[in-house]
């Protein structure tokens, strides 16, 4: 399935309806990740280090859960 909304957020709550609601901490790292993008890319905020590093440990929390999901099946 996939998301035809150009807002990436509208993406997260796609995800949550049909993963369901054993997926909620990881659509909400996803959204920390989106948010954090938002900012840059449409605030032209220059990304900090901190913001940065915040970003990649929520991605690599969401790919955690994805492969153990994968892994189960």
């Amino acid at each position: 399935m996939r998301s035809a909304e150009l807002d990436h957020r509208e993406a997260v709550g796609l995800f949550l309806e049909v993963i369901g609601e054993t997926a909620a901490d990881a659509g909400r790292h996803v959204s920390r990740v989106i948010a954090k993008k938002n900012l840059v890319e449409y605030k032209r905020r220059f990304i900090t280090q901190k913001d940065a590093r915040e970003m990649v440990e929520h991605a690599q929390h969401f790919f955690a859960w994805v492969i153990g999901i994968l892994l189960r099946n």
